[in-house]
This record gives structure tokens, C-alpha cells and sequence, in this order.
């Protein structure tokens, strides 16, 4: 799934999210508005992560389908 197809639906989407990054509030993913580079910046900070880390875990949920994300 590409980032803009993610934005556009980031209120169904930031639930799979939660899921994936449980350590982020949700004033932290609501905040986000879908913006992939304050997500990554949120995920890289609330799992001590190096960026490049961050960039992978970011681009691991951006390949799961929204489908698979409602479960």
C-alpha cells in the first residue's frame, strides 16, 4: 500500500498502528495525521531506535494491506 493511499484513510489505518506501536499514545498517532515523517520520528523515539530501524519498522506497516490491518 502506498503512503498516500495510507493518509488518505489514517483514521483506519492508525488502529492497526496502535497495534504495531503499542508504546505510542493515541495523541501521538492522532497528532500524526498520517504524516509518514512525524510517524517514523515518533516510532524511532518511543522504541529508542536508530533511524535506519525506524525507516524499516515504518516501511513494514506501510506494506501490510488496510485489510489486513482491520483484523
Amino acid at each position: 500500500m502506498n503512503w498516500s493511499a495510507i493518509q488518505s484513510r489514517w483514521d483506519e489505518y492508525k488502529v492497526a498502528a496502535k497495534r504495531r506501536w503499542g508504546k505510542l499514545s493515541e495523541q501521538q498517532l492522532h497528532g500524526t495525521r498520517g504524516q509518514r515523517e512525524y510517524l517514523l520520528k515518533r516510532v524511532q523515539e518511543a522504541s529508542s531506535l536508530p533511524a535506519d530501524a525506524a525507516e524499516g519498522e515504518v516501511a513494514d506497516g506501510e506494506a501490510q494491506p488496510l485489510a489486513a490491518a482491520r483484523r
